[in-house]
């Protein structure tokens, strides 16, 4: 038996999942926790309109954090649902709480710096905070005994994927190495 932190009446994520399932005309092989970025989930649901499977969009700020809202519903689906295929989407865009005066705009461009240059810089350090931030988010996923538990056994793949916002384009995250391929096409 899996132990979750909430009651889960009052996880609106397990909820979501309850009623997808219920209205699937077949068994539900994948579960998907995507960002809520709306651009984004429309080319997985494309992506993912021949396969069985539940999109539940939740805003990647909320996936960490005292609640384990995500977690509990991740677990959840382990238990209750046939599915064979965890999907974790981040997003370049997703919001990360940002400490550093380049980023927070208390810095701005400095005499004799390009005002594009600095914009550039910011973005690009933004990018590499929320890969950094999902990476973190995947890991501590994945350290929950449960969840390893089914990927070590095999009754659980986990797939995890990086939207880059900017570019409209996904990435493989690769949790064993901490690496992301971009996926093209």
């Amino acid at each position: 038996m899996i132990t979750v932190s909430k009651p889960l009446e009052c996880n609106r994520h397990i909820q979501d999942l309850k009623k997808v399932s219920q209205q699937a005309d077949r068994q539900l092989s994948w579960v998907v926790f995507a960002d809520d970025d709306p651009v984004m989930l429309r080319q997985l649901r494309e992506a993912l309109k021949k396969e069985s499977a539940a999109i539940i969009p939740t805003p990647q700020y909320l996936w960490s954090g005292g609640e384990d809202t995500l977690k509990d519903a991740v677990l959840w689906s382990i238990e209750e649902l046939p599915m064979t295929s965890l999907v974790l989407v981040g997003n370049s865009a997703a919001a990360v709480s940002v400490s550093e005066p380049m980023l927070s705009g208390q810095i701005t461009a400095g005499e004799g710096e390009n005002e594009i240059l600095a914009s550039v810089r910011v973005a690009e350090r933004k990018r590499c905070l929320a890969a950094e931030h999902f990476s973190q988010q995947v890991q501590a996923m994945i350290n929950v005994p449960e969840i390893s538990g089914s990927l070590m056994t095999g009754s659980l793949a986990l797939h995890c994927l990086f939207y880059r916002a900017e570019s409209g384009v996904f990435a493989f995250y690769d949790p064993r190495d901490g690496s992301f391929r971009s996926l093209i096409g």
